[in-house]
């Protein structure tokens, strides 16, 4: 599927490479607030892995404990990059699953790399966070969840709304393939 978008406009803010970066920040605001909010709400005090695999779970019931194990580290990736690097917990997690297929030496480049398809963009990186089944599944029900009001709410992509759903559904629609784990 082509990632491209006629720019009709011309303005920068609608060139479809800052809009999928703004979708794609916006995802990661998300779920960062939410899980921010989730800790704050929780009475149990827990380290990042433990919060961030819950949080999972409460997302996902009907996932496995793997599967959320999974999608944990690469929220993880998303949200926490600088933290993940640096928890030994979770760097022998990722070595102990071979999570990335990596020794724990690579892992911290690949918790970088993940995090930077939101910061060093490009719309190749938009194809490769595509390949990834757990960001994939997130960005679904981050645009199941955020449908009705995300866009109008933000103030950068409500002044063109229009192409901010073209754009998300170009994307839900990348995200919506067969997920093995």
């Amino acid at each position: 599927m082509d990632l491209a978008f006629d720019n009709e406009s011309g303005e920068l803010a609608t060139r479809c490479d800052v809009v999928y970066k703004t979708i794609l920040r916006d995802f990661r605001r998300f779920f960062l607030d939410s899980f921010k909010h989730r800790k704050h709400l929780s009475e149990q005090k827990l380290d990042l892995s433990e919060s961030l695999f819950q949080f999972t779970l409460d997302l996902f019931p009907n996932k496995s404990v793997k599967e959320c194990k999974i999608i944990s580290i690469d929220l993880g990736c998303l949200l926490f990059p600088k933290e993940m690097t640096k928890d030994s917990k979770i760097i022998k997690e990722i070595e102990r699953t071979n999570h990335f297929g990596l020794d724990a030496d690579d892992a911290a480049t690949e918790i970088m790399r993940i995090h930077g398809f939101l910061y060093k963009f490009s719309i190749d990186k938009i194809e490769e966070c595509f390949q990834n089944p757990s960001l994939c599944l997130l960005f679904q029900l981050y645009a199941d969840q955020t449908r009705k009001d995300r866009i109008s709410s933000n103030p950068t992509m409500s002044k063109n709304p229009s192409i901010y759903v073209k754009a998300r559904d170009i994307l839900e629609e990348k995200a919506v393939k067969p997920l093995s784990f």
